[in-house]
């Protein structure tokens, strides 16, 4: 059963505008060449873990470096410098589902779908902007 309480936490978090948005994992951070600034982006689902590590959850966030490249042409001059996970251990991190202690803490599955059939995090990946999600996980998990 979704906890309403925190998944009201999670859609204020994403409306804030704290969060910069990822696609394709729960996070990351990306170092600009202009300016040599980095900077942590988040996809849905690591917005929740963010807020879940906030509200005392006990998980993890881990960086897990990649060599100094950037993974496509098109995202110059922004290099990704390493994959965010989370979980109670490097090795029982995931860098794509939410951990079963947040996924429990919400009241959700690990990688929750919408009445359409798609993943939450599908919606994320194909460019949906996080004050749209945050209305739609407020439709979808929220009573009315």
């Amino acid at each position: 059963m979704a906890n309403v309480a925190n998944i009201k936490l999670w859609i204020e978090a994403l409306r804030s505008g704290k969060y910069r948005q990822a696609k394709s994992g729960l996070g990351r951070m990306v170092k600009h060449d202009d300016t040599a600034r980095v900077t942590w982006e988040f996809c849905v689902l690591g917005v929740a873990c963010e807020v879940a590590i906030e509200s005392g959850v006990s998980v993890k966030r881990f960086l897990i470096p990649y060599r100094s490249r950037p993974l496509r042409d098109d995202w110059k001059p922004r290099d990704v410098v390493g994959r965010i996970t989370y979980g109670h251990s490097l090795d029982e991190s995931d860098a794509y589902t939410l951990p079963y202690i947040v996924a429990h803490w919400l009241g959700l599955s690990e990688n929750p779908k919408l009445a359409s059939g798609d993943y939450l995090s599908y919606a994320n990946d194909v460019g949906t902007p996080f004050e749209v999600l945050a209305s739609v996980i407020e439709s979808e998990y929220l009573p009315k």
